[in-house]
């Protein structure tokens, strides 16, 4: 729940700010916005080269355990120089980027913003992630909601008073990172020991960069959609897939990078333990119910989620018939991000290498052929089998490689479901807004009721599932709850 928080107060500042950007940005420069997004993305896997990847794997390893200072302090510096290095390159190329890559001229001021605001972002990375990997969610939810006030209140002010389109909210990221950056000094001199291990960073490396190969490659899945539609169509289009991409990772932040951020480091801290294959099957199934019924009740009421953050901006409307295909292939996507665990706890990471590029690739043909077409229904649609087909062949692969009893019928049947009753939401043709309403809610609980006349609960689930209503069903007793949980936590900890 604290990194629930804390990930969308890092991430949901771009669904806060979207009623403002629609309303001071015109489609072409929300699809130009939406590029320079690509851009940092491509900077951030790339500059990383898998370092920050092998830092989660490093940090809890046994032989760290008396060199843990040394090795973010190798790794916080590893990081530096190379950001260093990536921006300068950038800023003397930046002319043929925005010939050839935006298609429009950039101005010097937007080209030094920008690259500034990118430079403190990936600073900060560095110690908001060793906040993670030691488990201090309460401390790095409370930075970035600061981050967050502080940057929503620039960009405000920015777009509002001194209309500076998209030049605005660079410096709002760089005046919100740069003060967090400013707060964590003390908490970066507590972790760190001046001593470069060299041979360390080496073998980080080595593990690390097909992870980094890898994270390009999900960027091309993710983003080539972007610029092919930007190349074959208009800066509006590009606009509208932004908005309909935006609101379908709600999704993703919500629930995937959320729970990831917690689920990861779990993982790595109890993988060498026996007996835990039906744990981490039953917490696979329960991710994907918990991932499945938020993106049901997101594209349930999708047009009604489209009008608020776009205020109505009829500019937007054609974002809607994009939001369900966008949502599904979330799902796979948050499916994906579990399976590569198994591969990297076997330090497969090659593999995941390899399966990454064949997916980017594939879904950069798919990009090309299908949106000169359908447009950005195309890349919807190319999103959506490339996540599925990756998801597919990871979940049979890390069967076999973890011998994990994943349970294929029920996550067969909680997808089966949900877009079979989302279809009928989405096509039932009701224009009375009360009644459409009661039938997507009819719908949602629909979910439940199919999954419980077809066994998907367990016995002992369904027992669960009754105690935690008594216990959490009465408000006035929540306090007391928590303190009890609280307690037997800190008990089991001792």
């Amino acid at each position: 729940m604290f990194y629930s928080i804390g990930n969308l107060a890092g991430k949901m500042s771009g669904v806060i700010l979207l009623p403002l950007y629609t309303t001071f940005l015109s489609a072409e420069m929300f699809g130009l916005f939406a590029l320079f997004e690509v851009t940092y993305l491509l900077i951030q896997a790339f500059t990383g080269m898998g370092v920050k990847a092998a830092l989660m794997r490093w940090y809890w390893d046994k032989e760290m355990e008396d060199r843990r200072k040394e090795l973010f302090f190798s790794s916080f510096v590893f990081n530096f120089i190379v950001s260093v290095i990536t921006l300068i390159i950038l800023f003397v190329g930046f002319g043929l980027i925005a010939t050839y890559f935006f298609k429009t001229e950039v101005s010097m001021s937007l080209q030094v913003v920008f690259l500034l605001s990118t430079f403190v972002r990936l600073i900060v990375d560095m110690p908001m992630l060793l906040l993670r990997i030691t488990h201090q969610a309460a401390l790095h939810t409370r930075h970035q909601l600061i981050q967050l006030a502080v940057f929503v209140g620039v960009v405000v002010l920015m777009l509002m008073y001194f209309r500076l389109d998209i030049l605005g909210i660079f410096i709002g990221y760089l005046v919100a990172n740069t003060l967090n950056l400013l707060m964590l000094l003390p908490f970066i001199q507590r972790n760190i020991k001046w001593n470069y291990q060299h041979g360390v960073i080496r073998d980080m490396l080595r593990f690390g960069f097909p992870l980094a190969l890898s994270n390009l490659m999900n960027l091309v899945l993710s983003m080539s959609d972007k610029v092919i539609i930007n190349l074959f169509s208009t800066l509006k289009n590009v606009g509208n897939y932004t908005l309909a991409y935006k609101i379908s990772n709600i999704v993703e932040l919500m629930v995937v990078n959320a729970f990831m951020n917690a689920y990861t480091h779990v993982f790595f801290k109890g993988m060498d333990e026996t007996g835990n294959e039906r744990f981490f099957s039953k917490t696979f199934t329960y991710f994907i119910f918990t991932l499945t019924f938020i993106s049901l009740g997101l594209v349930l009421f999708v047009g009604e989620v489209v009008k608020v953050l776009s205020f109505n901006n009829q500019d937007y409307v054609d974002s809607i018939a994009l939001i369900p295909v966008l949502t599904l292939s979330i799902v796979f996507g948050g499916a994906r991000s579990m399976l590569v665990l198994p591969l990297q706890r076997h330090k497969k990471t090659r593999v995941i290498s390899v399966v990454s590029v064949c997916i980017g690739l594939s879904n950069l043909g798919l990009n090309i052929l299908l949106v000169p077409i359908f447009g950005s229904m195309g890349a919807a649609v190319a999103t959506l089998f490339t996540q599925m087909a990756s998801s597919i062949w990871l979940l049979r692969y890390a069967s076999r490689l973890d011998k994990t009893p994943y349970e294929t019928r029920k996550l067969a049947l909680m997808l089966g479901a949900a877009v079979a009753l989302a279809n009928i939401g989405i096509w039932f043709p009701l224009d009375v807004w009360l009644i459409k309403f009661l039938l997507n809610c009819v719908l949602l609980v629909s979910w439940f009721i199919i999954l419980y006349f077809s066994n998907f609960f367990e016995p002992v689930e369904l027992e669960r599932i009754r105690q935690g209503w008594e216990k959490w069903r009465r408000p006035g007793q929540w306090l007391a709850n928590i303190k009890k949980e609280r307690s037997a936590h800190e008990s089991v900890a001792e």
